[in-house]
């Protein structure tokens, strides 16, 4: 018996004792209302799950048997149902928490493959219901709790088939594929005792491989984060000590924060389809619980994971500082919540253990709590004076967790320097309690809600109801009670449905914003209709006819009526909602589809621009069979073969509308209206239609959980081509209506269209795009054909013309034609190859500069869109003869081509690079080796790396050159001397354009400062990108030698550069370099103290570098500079100082002094007064020294001057006295 039971009144507590047969009795009636050969019965077992949600809660003991029957009995009626998600909500929210609260005792084996049919099905497939979208989510957190609550039951063998399942989805880094594979790998990847076989060090290898294949995305760092975490959690026997260098420099570079003055995001994020996000769950920040939970769990005695945790702390700690917060500060907030929370799970756990007698040598003991405690500490001593109320009370509530574990060092520590106020916000809102009375009565009395339903919505038709009534109408017909009721009762979803439409009368504001609200919200909770209201007919008389109240929403639905403008969009919306409900019913009419299809179909020409973007979500919608597109098996038959042999059911209809004359020609004219062209677009308007839609607007005329796999399909990085206004469900509703119907509507649509290719107005130019992609995309009978007929030339004709303003929106038309179809988009088009014959066809040497960029942009579009890993023999070829032409066209003399080109290359090299590392082994090696061979037997990687390294030289030379500023030698050598240079400049712009490093080094920083001002701004900005990039193994070794011989370049521009870089590439790898190379770059920074030109910046960087960590380095250097400081103090007192001692070396003591003290700029470490102290006494010494002196001790002060009432007890009197007389306020240090 439950503790709780025992103190329940001995009568009460003996009639507890009878709910183990009682709940028996609820799983057999639940068995018992469910037939098999009635799929609507899943309704009559409904009524039990809150009977089964009262068990759950309460605290008896009940029958595992009867427990695992129910859990096995829920998840059939959970398959079953597919098209019933409300159902399928109610059991699968059940069922996660029978599971959770009997876990431990329960011993299943439950399949993995029908949860994810299920989530395909519903929410990864074009097979979009009419649900409302909030339906929709909680269907998909329902399934996704229910798969990790089941994770724990799957079989042996299931991590095994789960990995080869997705694992095809990561190999290629740039195709959303790959975000989708990553998030289903982290919700299906099972990490329990079954499956411990499976996660061997050859996957962890592989793991880490794939991780590090997408740089710099948060959404990507979440999920791998969050299945290393539950790795690293259950199985203990895995060795991480080799690891535990990689996976910290991970979860240090997720930590988005501002290092070295640097920006505290990273600079080219990579796009997440927004429903990818949307599914699963992610909020683009950083995953600092998985990484409290990783970094919890691999704490063990005697591992190297407790000094690395204490690094990473230490780097962390100084952005708890209230003066260093900003949008990274909510990520740390989390981080410290969780590091306490986990770390107090952890140690329940283990005491339980403990008690059972089952101690492990992996157990935390006293000593592995204290230093966890000690380290911790340092972070609340931080965050306790945030500005920011989170993290305020995260500290609170941290400090009250760890004091219970090592309470005589948290106790002490809350005593003498924690003290905060506790300050409570008692706001509350009230509710109208009318209405909560309301609500509560037909709660209760069901039978009330027809009747209610029917007197409220009179109120809405009513034009002489009061505002009141009206306001109170829509607040209880809104409620969720309402809402599930209206999909069972037919005459109150008419009621409610007519009366909504009926009420547009109503002159208030507030009504009209109520009514409005109200829609807006059945809207997105629409959970379908019953079976029962397409008979209503038949079972109930006063309930209008399903067809009669279609014909009557269609009526309201036309332009022509006068009806406002917002409630003809909700009459449309209505009509598409029944018609897609009518679907799913097999006695229902297809004439009611294909009228609606054929209604929403001349909607594309409606007068009303909401209206229009409504009938395109709706064409999506209800284009589904597609009869006439070709499978891969069909596309080498010759045209016509299957032209009449199959027809769709809306055929008919839509045929007879886009035949009428100047059909096309007016619906191409309305939806170039709906493209908004401003002169100054900031940011792509993609997929928003303008910015003219309300977001109630946007509620009713787009399906939030729209296909997944969305276009475009590979992130969008390319910045050249800037902000286009093409849509691709624009496109997609052509390719839908030509699968639908065939070669004709590319007759009917041609003219119209080369009319609008060739139009002057970039909104028509922008809608011929849309329409020749999804042309191009169609894949039907006939297309090669209509290809070689007129499509062909109306591509060239395209590439060719001098118009520049719509380039972005013809780019991603290219885009969207070559895109790959199916599910992970490896399924080639049937015109992919010939568009990208036409695009690599060479242009004439006569066309403007203007073309060849534009043909450059068309190209880097399309060869995006290509999985590298897939390509055939001729896109393999296609690759490595542009990869010739592209190299070979570097210097440009057009500074837009060079750009265009530049990026162009980058793609190339990517898809080249990637296609490689698959390690392919066909009949065209000899292809790459005829390419190899033509870069001086050299690889393309090889070639660039070297030509870089000699352009920089030549660059560098020419500069010098330039500087000395001769009169004479003006002969014919140097003009060519010259031409080289331009050349050179020229080819580097072309590189700086390629957005990967992987060839570019880290030589940029040589160029910041060039004579050629677009080769500076361009090396600034793959500055920036270098400075969040993590170099590993031998990539790593080579970019410390570049930094050391920069650091001892001639050039101080380049020095300054080198410093600027070292303190961003030392934080980032401070786990993984060696402590030779970390000895060698403290080294060369101490050197640079001397430098007459960058030898202040020298001392900023090393007070960063005393900061990251590395407490012996900095001891070492600290101690140096006191040492050799006091020298040359003791020197001038005696009054020796050599008059030959440059002023150079006594600047860079002091100047080595200054790091030190500005290594600490909060804290009152034991050495800092004496360091100040020292530093202080150098202040009469002629300038520089002087004024460095001076700026040092007055941010000294600066930063100490918050705690300085108790850190001043740490100075003698004297110490005190030198600093008075060295600040520019002399009572300040008294």
């Amino acid at each position: 018996m439950h503790l709780y039971n025992a103190w329940l009144p001995p009568p009460v507590a003996e009639e507890s004792k009878k709910e183990k047969e009682s709940f028996s009795w609820v799983v057999s009636s639940v068995k018992n209302s469910y037939k098999p050969d009635d799929p609507e019965s899943v309704y009559a077992t409904l009524k039990w799950v809150s009977v089964i949600d009262l068990f759950v809660k309460a605290k008896s003991e009940v029958s595992l048997e009867d427990v695992t029957a129910l859990v096995e009995f829920g998840l059939e009626l959970f398959y079953v149902p597919q098209n019933k998600l409300y159902a399928q909500v109610r059991w699968g929210n059940i069922l996660v928490k029978l599971l959770n609260k009997h876990r431990k005792k329960l011993s299943l084996k439950l399949k993995w493959r029908p949860l994810y049919d299920t989530l395909i099905h519903t929410h990864f497939t074009r097979n979009t219901g009419p649900e409302g979208w909030r339906l929709r989510q909680r269907h998909f957190e329902a399934t996704t709790s229910l798969v990790r609550s089941c994770r724990k039951f799957f079989p042996p063998g299931s991590a095994f088939e789960i990995w080869s399942e997705f694992r095809s989805l990561l190999e290629n880094p740039w195709h959303n594929s790959s975000f989708e594979g990553s998030g289903f790998v982290r919700l299906f990847l099972p990490t329990n005792l079954d499956n411990q076989d499976f996660f061997s060090h050859d996957w962890i290898k592989e793991f880490f491989r794939l991780w590090d294949s997408i740089p710099n995305c948060q959404f990507w760092n979440s999920q791998w984060a969050a299945v290393i975490a539950r790795v690293v959690k259950n199985y203990k026997l895995i060795d991480w000590e080799c690891y535990l260098p990689t996976l910290f420099t991970r979860y240090l570079n997720m930590f988005e924060v501002p290092v070295a003055n640097g920006g505290g995001s990273y600079p080219f994020s990579v796009d997440v389809p927004r429903n990818t996000r949307f599914l699963f769950s992610n909020k683009t920040v950083t995953p600092a619980k998985a990484i409290a939970k990783s970094i919890v769990n691999l704490l063990r005695p005697g591992s190297s994971a407790q000094q690395h945790f204490e690094k990473l702390v230490n780097l962390l700690e100084q952005y708890y500082h209230p003066s260093n917060g900003g949008r990274w500060t909510y990520a740390l907030e989390r981080f410290l919540l969780y590091l306490v929370i986990t770390f107090q799970k952890r140690l329940q756990r283990e005491q339980l253990n403990i008690d059972k007698d089952r101690q492990d040598e992996q157990y935390l003991g006293r000593s592995e709590r204290t230093f966890f405690v000690k380290v911790v500490l340092k972070l609340i001593d931080r965050g306790q004076y945030s500005k920011n109320e989170h993290l305020s009370e995260t500290v609170a509530a941290a400090t009250s967790i760890l004091s219970y574990v090592e309470p005589t060092l948290v106790l002490p520590f809350v005593a003498s320097r924690f003290q905060m106020a506790l300050e409570t916000d008692n706001r509350k809102c009230v509710l109208l309690l009318a209405g909560k009375s309301l609500l509560k009565m037909i709660k209760r009395w069901p039978s009330m809600i027809s009747k209610c339903v029917l007197s409220l919505t009179e109120n809405l038709r009513n034009p002489k109801s009061p505002e009141y009534a009206v306001l109170g109408s829509c607040a209880v017909l809104a409620t969720q009670t309402v809402l599930k009721h209206l999909t069972m009762d037919p005459k109150a979803f008419s009621s409610c449905i007519l009366g909504i439409l009926s009420s547009s009368h109503h002159e208030s504001l507030k009504s009209q914003k109520a009514i409005n609200e109200l829609f807006v919200k059945y809207n997105i909770h629409f959970a379908g209709v019953s079976r029962s209201i397409f008979r209503a007919s038949g079972n109930h008389t006063e309930a209008p006819d399903f067809a009669d109240l279609v014909s009557q929403i269609t009526s309201m639905s036309f332009d022509s009526t006068g009806l406002h403008w917002r409630y003809n969009l909700m009459a449309n919306r209505v009509l598409l909602l029944l018609a897609m409900s009518s679907r799913n019913d097999p006695t229902s009419s297809s004439k009611i589809l294909s009228e609606t299809a054929g209604h929403f179909l001349k909607n594309l020409k409606s007068q009303l621009p909401q209206t229009r973007i409504l009938a395109i979500s709706a064409l999506n919608t209800l284009l589904k069979e597609s009869p006439y597109k070709l499978s891969a098996g069909e596309q080498t038959l010759p045209s016509g073969n299957l032209q009449g042999s199959k027809k769709s059911s809306l055929e008919g209809e839509l045929t007879q509308i886009f035949q009428e004359d100047g059909f096309f020609n007016e619906t191409l004219y309305s939806l170039s209206h709906v493209h908004i062209v401003t002169d100054a677009e900031s940011a792509s308007s993609r997929g928003n239609h303008g910015s003219f839609q309300s977001l109630a607007d946007k509620s009713i005329t787009r399906f939030y959980f729209d296909f997944t796999a969305s276009w475009p399909r590979t992130p969008t990085w390319i910045s050249l081509l800037g902000s286009d206004t093409f849509y691709s469900n624009f496109a997609r509703i052509f390719k839908r209506l030509i699968q639908e119907c065939g070669i004709p509507v590319l007759l009917s649509l041609k003219s119209s269209l080369e009319e609008f290719v060739n139009a002057k107005e970039r909104s028509k130019q922008c809608v011929a795009a849309e329409a020749l992609a999804g042309i191009l995309h169609s894949d039907v009978d006939g297309i090669l054909v209509a290809w070689d007929t007129w499509i062909l030339a109306q591509l060239q004709n395209i590439i060719v013309s001098q118009s520049v303003e719509s380039i972005p929106e013809w780019a991603a038309c290219i885009r969207y034609a070559v895109t790959g179809k199916g599910k992970h988009g490896t399924r080639v088009p049937v015109l992919r190859q010939p568009v990208l014959d036409c695009l690599a066809t060479p242009l004439t040497g006569t066309v403007t500069t203007t073309v060849v960029a534009k043909r450059y942009a068309f190209l880097s579009a399309a060869l995006i869109e290509l999985s590298p890993q897939t390509m055939p023999f001729t896109e393999v070829q296609l690759h490595y003869r542009l990869l010739e032409e592209l190299l070979s066209s570097m210097c440009h003399s057009s500074a837009q081509v060079r750009e265009a080109l530049g990026v162009t290359l980058a793609v190339l090299c990517s898809n080249i690079q990637l296609y490689e590392s698959f390690n392919h082994e066909h009949s065209h090696e000899g292809e790459k080796r005829d390419v190899a061979y033509k870069f001086d037997g050299k690889s393309w990687v090889q070639f660039l790396k070297e030509r870089a390294s000699e352009v920089l030289m030549n660059i560098q030379n020419t500069s010098q050159s330039d500087s000395l500023e001769t009169a004479t030698n003006t002969s014919s050598e140097n003009g060519n001397s010259n031409s080289d240079s331009q050349d050179d400049i020229k080819w580097m712009e072309t590189v700086c354009e390629i957005e990967v490093v992987a060839f570019g080094g880290v030589y940029w920083f040589a160029f910041e400062e060039t004579s050629s001002k677009d080769l500076s701004t361009l090396a600034k900005v793959a500055f920036e990108l270098l400075k969040w990039r993590i170099f590993c193994g031998p990539h790593l070794q080579e970019a410390v030698s570049v930094i050391l011989s920069s650091a001892n370049d001639s050039n101080w521009r380049i020095r300054s550069a080198t410093l600027t870089y070292l303190r961003t590439f030392m934080y980032r790898h401070s786990f993984i370099l060696s402590n030779a190379e970390k000895q060698q770059i403290w080294r060369t920074v101490e050197n640079l103290l001397l430098d007459n030109q960058v030898r202040e910046h020298a001392a900023a960087v090393l007070a960063g570098l005393m900061k990251g960590g590395d407490e012996d380095l900095a001891k070492d250097f600290r101690d140096k500079a006191y040492t050799e400081a006091t020298i040359l103090q003791r020197k001038r007192k005696r009054r020796t100082l050599s008059s030959s001692q440059s002023i150079a070396s006594i600047h860079g003591a002091v100047l080595a002094l200054v790091a030190s003290v500005l290594s600490a700029p909060y804290d009152m470490p034991s050495w800092l007064p004496e360091h100040v102290t020292l530093l202080a006494r150098f202040s009469g010494e002629p300038s520089p020294v002087k004024s460095t002196v001076t700026k040092a001790v007055a941010e000294f002060r600066r930063t100490h001057a918050d705690t300085w009432n108790f850190q001043k007890d740490s100075f003698t009197e004297e110490q005190l006295e030198v600093l008075a007389d060295t600040s520019s306020s002399s009572s300040y240090f008294a």
